[in-house]
């Protein structure tokens, strides 16, 4: 089967059809409704939340993008075309299939998601192992007999520098969804390409934190860590209040914090798939996207989240992804064919 391949979704109902009908959200049911399957045959009978008020409050950001993108633009033009340059910046996002594809990636988004934290979430129940001391071992072998996370961090262990790290590495949270504002008006075979990828690498990610669970450094080895109050100390030090509690849980108790997992980091997995898609795009940010792969991958060892390697295998699953879905939907996905002059 191969379907058409329009630059930008437009008012028409067609268009909406169109989103209506992309793949990665049937994919995206699927695996919420999977999780659903795989947490009841084990006795944990905790759904998987498929819509919720952060899809709304998801779908209002994303348009907001698009309002902040117009204002922008309009400040920027003389004070006599402000008015039109607002309007012409606004309108495609105001569009039928626009409004379509949001909604629909969005709710995608959100499925893939709570169905990986809803499993990281329950990880003590479902594989109460550790493998904490193999994967320390595996840093310290590849790192030529020098363990990364405490080097790192004994590197540059002032306050200020935490700080900046700390509040670095928090803006990932926001970032992560503010893609599909990015890419929203992308081909459908790109957009389409695009959604696949991620939805597959929480998928993936969450499989592999169940069958190789980690806590991270700042569990495992605490006193390798010495924080200066951060954001991150204060997060973990509630989530491993939490991890303490959920061992005697009868089955219906789900965290706050949305649980502990190290391998593999999805941190450095999602910055990985957006520096292959923004690489051929925009060239001469090639440096910056280079730093931005580099403070993210720093900051997860940095911050005692991670060890070394759990952002390597995110990052070389998340470019695996990348190519085997760009064959994929170039496989789904041509441009239209030139229609014969009459």
């Amino acid at each position: 089967m191969r379907l058409s391949n329009p630059d930008y979704p437009s008012n028409s109902w067609k268009s909406c059809l169109e989103e209506l009908l992309a793949p990665y959200l049937p994919v995206a049911l699927l695996t919420a409704w999977f999780m659903d399957w795989h947490l009841r045959s084990h006795g944990i009978f905790v759904s998987v939340p498929w819509f919720g008020t952060s899809f709304f409050s998801s779908v209002a950001m994303v348009i907001g993008m698009g309002l902040f993108i117009a204002g922008l633009k309009s400040i920027r033009a003389p004070k006599r075309r402000q008015v039109s340059v607002f309007k012409s910046t606004i309108k495609p996002w105001l569009t039928l299939g626009t409004f379509t594809r949001i909604c629909v990636a969005v709710a995608a988004f959100w499925m893939t998601l709570d169905a990986y934290i809803t499993q990281k979430q329950c990880l003590q129940l479902l594989q109460p192992m550790i493998f904490d001391a193999t994967v320390e071992h595996m840093d310290w072998l590849i790192h030529f007999g020098h363990y990364p996370s405490p080097g790192w961090f004994e590197a540059f262990s002032t306050p200020l520098w935490m700080h900046i790290v700390d509040f670095t590495y928090s803006l990932w949270y926001f970032l992560k969804l503010l893609l599909i504002s990015f890419f929203v008006f992308l081909p459908r075979k790109v957009f389409v390409h695009f959604m696949l990828a991620m939805d597959a690498l929480w998928t993936l990610g969450g499989w592999t934190t169940e069958w190789w669970p980690t806590l991270g450094p700042c569990f495992f080895r605490t006193d390798a860590m010495a924080p200066y109050g951060t954001i991150a100390h204060t997060l973990q030090t509630r989530l491993w209040t939490e991890y303490g509690g959920m061992g005697a849980s009868s089955g219906d108790f789900i965290s706050k914090f949305q649980g502990i997992a190290a391998f593999p980091s999805l941190h450095v997995g999602v910055a990985t798939i957006t520096v292959c898609f923004l690489w051929r795009r925009f060239p001469r940010f090639k440096p910056l996207l280079i730093l931005y792969w580099a403070a993210i991958q720093y900051g997860s060892v940095y911050l005692g989240w991670h060890y070394a390697i759990d952002g390597y295998t995110s990052a070389l699953m998340a470019i695996l992804l990348y190519f085997v879905f760009k064959w994929i939907t170039d496989a789904i996905y041509q441009p239209s064919a030139p229609q014969p002059v009459t």
